[in-house]
């Protein structure tokens, strides 16, 4: 099969939804895969092929077809190589990346908040990047992505002097800059006098929402669009079993309603801030 041009659509839609061997991933790649049926490749990603390998068996004996691909948002190369695979098998054109890989401290967690915070920007925020600076210029021009953010983003958490910067980012550096200053005031224990917010995982999801916002202005040039979103309290290992009020598959639902409208609506929609399928401030 000969590679098509970047940008241009072929066969089947091609879903990539990260972090998706269980919690709300797992549900979107289920859900979607229930939409679509033949006319979507939807591929679970995770780290550790092993451990998701159950999670595929579980689809497959509903009758689902799922794809898979080992995916570590954090490492170039593993993101190198998912790109390469989707050139090989799909033309290397994406029509949605789903952004649901990320991590957060459990509330009494016993590691400093100088390591929280470190590591939470790390993965949440810049294994985000890499995704958008490695993946992005092979969706196609009629595609969109999707963030799994959190109301835990709200611009509110932080200074004015900042609110202001992320609202009015045009470009990713200005967005990084923000985080970078945060983890560096979060290693003096001085994240609060600096004008940012307790949440390690708050300001991660912050980061993403503003990225995501530069990425709609940029990518509106090829019809792409860039929605945010939160799931809300959702039953998982990361948010625990028994307090959340919400289970994956209804964290899931927005999701889905997002990926599945038309792209006329994903359009307008694009740089929004969304939950319960309702358009939220940020």
């Amino acid at each position: 099969m000969s590679p098509s041009k970047p940008g241009e659509s072929s066969g089947k839609r091609v879903i990539v939804v990260t972090g998706s061997y269980k919690g709300i991933g797992f549900e979107v790649v289920r859900l979607l895969c229930e939409h679509y049926g033949d006319r979507a490749t939807v591929y679970m990603t995770a780290r550790d092929a092993t451990r998701a390998q159950p999670y595929m068996e579980q689809l497959k004996a509903k009758g689902l077809n799922p794809a898979f691909a080992e995916l570590d948002i954090t490492s170039k190369d593993s993101v190198m190589a998912l790109k390469e695979s989707l050139e090989r098998e799909h033309n290397g054109v994406v029509h949605c990346i789903i952004n649901n890989a990320g991590m957060a401290y459990k509330r009494d967690a016993p590691d400093p908040f100088p390591q929280q915070a470190s590591e939470t920007i790390a993965n949440n925020y810049f294994g985000y990047l890499l995704i958008s600076e490695v993946l992005y210029p092979i969706v196609a021009n009629d595609g969109c992505v999707i963030n799994v953010a959190s109301m835990c983003g709200k611009l509110n958490q932080v200074s004015d002097q900042y609110q202001k910067q992320l609202s009015e980012a045009d470009n990713i550096d200005t967005v990084t800059e923000v985080m970078n200053k945060f983890v560096a005031a979060a290693q003096k224990g001085e994240q609060k006098q600096a004008g940012f917010s307790n949440s390690a995982y708050g300001m991660s999801k912050l980061g993403m929402i503003a990225a995501g916002r530069v990425h709609a202005k940029q990518l509106a040039g090829r019809n792409i669009a860039v929605l945010n979103m939160c799931p809300g309290w959702c039953k998982s290992d990361m948010a625990g079993w028994e307090r959340p009020p919400k289970t994956a598959a209804e964290g899931a639902d927005t999701v889905v309603w997002l990926e599945t409208m038309t792209h006329e609506e994903q359009m307008k929609r694009s740089g929004g801030f969304f939950q319960e399928r309702k358009d939220y401030p940020w």
